[in-house]
């Protein structure tokens, strides 16, 4: 893709029981292009990238990534066209069985109190949505309000693991939207088993 022109990325987590082979298939059945494989190690990120081919439409491609560390698989459109992106992500969805970033807001913000480690799960699968604009560099969507109380609701979560798995997610999206550091920047002199975390918050805004 250009260098100049800006990503638009739209991710979309996989449910469990969808193989990288579907992927495969469906991107054999689309006609895209091979561009990358990589078939990485435990510790390391498995990725596959095609290029999404069409006569006078602007560069497109589709990737799948693996992230062993929150166990999530993701595959995002990426395309110097908005429009061309949002369809590429369309027919993704129309084609393999995913999760949609709402449906996970919705599960965080549910009153309902979940399991500490349903939470968790849920923190880190929100979380993977957001990953592909940090690695290609993506034009960030706004910061959605709703983050925003996923982001306050769970860092006061009385379960220490709920607390520090939100302030990570916390850490990761600011990459994208420095406004995600405050709800755990608010936390100062409230918070005591991971104050240390608190105070690197407070540390890298500056404040």
């Amino acid at each position: 893709m250009s260098e100049s022109a800006p990503i638009h990325v739209r991710s979309l987590v996989l449910r469990d029981d969808v193989s990288i082979e579907a992927v495969h298939d469906l991107a054999a059945e689309q006609g895209w292009s091979p561009s990358f494989a990589n078939r990485a190690g435990y510790t390391e990120k498995t990725v596959a990238e095609w290029d999404v081919v069409a006569d006078g439409e602007p560069r497109t491609a589709v990737g799948y990534r693996e992230e062993h560390f929150s166990g999530f698989r993701a595959v995002t459109a990426t395309s110097e066209s908005e429009p061309r992106a949002e369809q590429i992500a369309a027919l993704l969805a129309a084609n393999l069985p995913t999760v949609a970033e709402a449906e996970v807001l919705e599960r965080l913000l549910d009153e309902a109190e979940d399991s500490p480690a349903a939470i968790v799960t849920s923190l880190r699968e929100w979380a993977a949505f957001h990953y592909a604009v940090v690695l290609v560099g993506g034009v960030p969507g706004p910061f959605d309000p709703r983050f925003r109380q996923v982001l306050e609701r769970h860092v006061a979560h009385p379960h220490r693991q709920v607390r520090r798995t939100t302030m990570l997610v916390a850490d990761q999206l600011a990459v994208v939207w420095p406004e995600s550091r405050e709800p755990v920047i608010a936390r100062k002199g409230i918070e005591v088993e991971l104050d240390y975390m608190v105070d690197a918050f407070i540390e890298v805004a500056g404040t």
